[in-house]
């Protein structure tokens, strides 16, 4: 098989590798929304079943005489709000399904298992500490890149040591590593690696003697291969950021929706004492729908997060050791 056939060859397989990770993102991004969809939906029909008993009990006191029209039409307002919202859901939902549908090119099995609530869809193991850069070698588009380097007959060991760093990914909760993190610098916009010395990546005899890192920079192939080495690691970098910011920001927001839930109940209970005009009662049921939705969305953002390493990882999650 000639350079060229080889190089053609291996373009095809790793263009199909990428392209079904690609289909595994997409596919696993749109079943989280479907099922963000599903639980928001969930959580809008119980706050309007909600709302409609508070608009009934605050028509009756209306007609009793003991609030005032305004309380009413507040009650009214609260459950237009999940009205809204559910609506807005629905439509949602479908544009998720659909999407599912048209990546696995048919319809759902209809023995499928029921699915599981966000938050309990998470990895069975937490990721690995200490896990070397080598793992993106088999990353398709790196993969692709290295063997348009051997059609130009370039040497790809040289091309490693000048463009590829060799270091760990991640630290020891599983996050990104310092040194990950110091591969960009200018909040991110830099690449700050490079080599040490200067290496021969073309060797092409006497001839056409050495070619070093300056000099080979200028060549086509060496160039992409440089390119494709920033794009996976910045890729990585961006989802092991995400995975630690996102995981806070669920921690963070699980128990400012619990404070809201306990200011939302105090709040009903200070207007059934009469201490409190409905407008604070409104107000804290406003405020907890919003916090409910928020926590249920972000739980799907750090999942979604999730599958994006997969794919950065080139197809997988190694897991820590166990024990």
């Amino acid at each position: 098989m000639t350079a060229a056939a080889r190089s053609q060859y291996f373009a095809t397989v790793e263009g199909e590798r990428a392209a079904r990770l690609t289909l595994i993102r997409n596919l696993a991004g749109s079943y989280y929304m479907a099922r963000e969809a599903e639980e928001r939906i969930a959580l809008a029909e119980a706050t309007l079943k909600s709302r409609e008993d508070g608009l009934r009990i605050a028509k009756r006191r209306l007609d009793a005489g003991v609030t005032s029209a305004l309380d009413w039409r507040q009650a009214e307002s609260l459950l237009t709000q999940a009205e809204t919202e559910l609506a807005a859901l629905k439509l949602a939902r479908t544009e998720a399904r659909n999407s599912v549908l048209m990546l696995i090119g048919g319809r759902l099995p209809d023995d499928m298992p029921d699915a599981l609530p966000l938050s309990a869809q998470q990895p069975l193991q937490p990721l690995a500490a200490r896990m070397p850069s080598d793992l993106l070698t088999a990353r398709p588009d790196i993969m692709a890149a290295e063997e348009q380097l051997k059609a130009a007959r370039a040497n790809v060991g040289a091309a490693r040591a000048a463009f590829f760093p060799s270091i760990s990914l991640t630290g020891n909760l599983g996050y990104a590593s310092s040194e990950l993190s110091g591969l960009f610098t200018n909040n991110g916009l830099t690449w700050a690696f490079g080599p040490s010395i200067d290496l021969p990546i073309f060797d092409w005899g006497r001839r056409k003697g050495n070619l070093s890192v300056a000099v080979a920079r200028e060549d086509i192939a060496v160039a992409t291969y440089e390119n494709t080495v920033q794009q996976a690691f910045r890729e990585v970098s961006n989802g092991l950021a995400g995975r630690q910011h996102l995981a806070e920001e669920v921690a963070a927001q699980q128990r400012a929706t619990e404070a809201q839930r306990q200011i939302a109940r105090l709040a009903r209970i200070r207007y059934r004492e009469g201490v409190a005009n409905y407008l604070e009662v409104l107000d804290a049921e406003r405020n907890l729908f919003t916090a409910e939705q928020s926590l249920i969305s972000l739980r799907r953002q750090e999942l979604d997060n999730l599958a994006a390493l997969y794919a950065a990882l080139g197809g997988g999650l190694p897991p820590a050791p166990l024990g």
